[in-house]
């Protein structure tokens, strides 16, 4: 996965922008229906805990992260979950993001659990996938919603 070359005014791989954080993933399984499907999906890479644990028939000993990519090796047009999370620390400053199919949500903060938000930023992946502009003051309603996602409330 890429790094970013003066794209957003940044100089390397260490943020939580699109470009730094996507990465390709292929799976393939013996008789796939779907085999060479592209799919646009969105995945984690902790999802493939639980996808090979259950292509493999294995019973998982405690809940963990990820969700099983079964549907959508079965049937590419399939969502997955609909979510991603980064997160990303340097020095005092913390940042966590999540992606939707439509949006990503920016969180920059000066602690991870309660401290003060220094920045917010979400970006409209229909309107604005290279995420250069930065609608978070126009679309509040959306903020909250994915903040609260963000921070594992229903």
């Amino acid at each position: 996965h890429g790094g970013d070359l003066g794209d957003n005014g940044v100089w390397g791989k260490h943020t939580l922008m699109e470009r730094a954080l996507r990465s390709t993933l292929i799976i393939r399984t013996p008789g796939m229906k779907d085999a060479g499907k592209s799919t646009d999906a969105v995945v984690e890479t902790v999802d493939l805990y639980p996808t090979l644990a259950e292509l493999c028939g294995l019973e998982t000993r405690q809940p963990g992260d990820g969700t099983s990519l079964s549907p959508v090796l079965a049937d590419a047009s399939q969502p997955g979950d609909g979510e991603a999370r980064g997160y990303w620390r340097n020095g005092g400053n913390w940042g966590a993001t999540l992606r939707t199919d439509r949006y990503r949500l920016t969180r920059y903060q000066s602690e991870p659990n309660g401290g003060k938000v220094a920045q917010l930023e979400l970006y409209d992946h229909e309107q604005d996938p290279t995420e250069s502009v930065n609608v978070a003051a126009d679309r509040p309603d959306v903020v909250k919603e994915l903040l609260q996602r963000l921070d594992g409330k229903p």
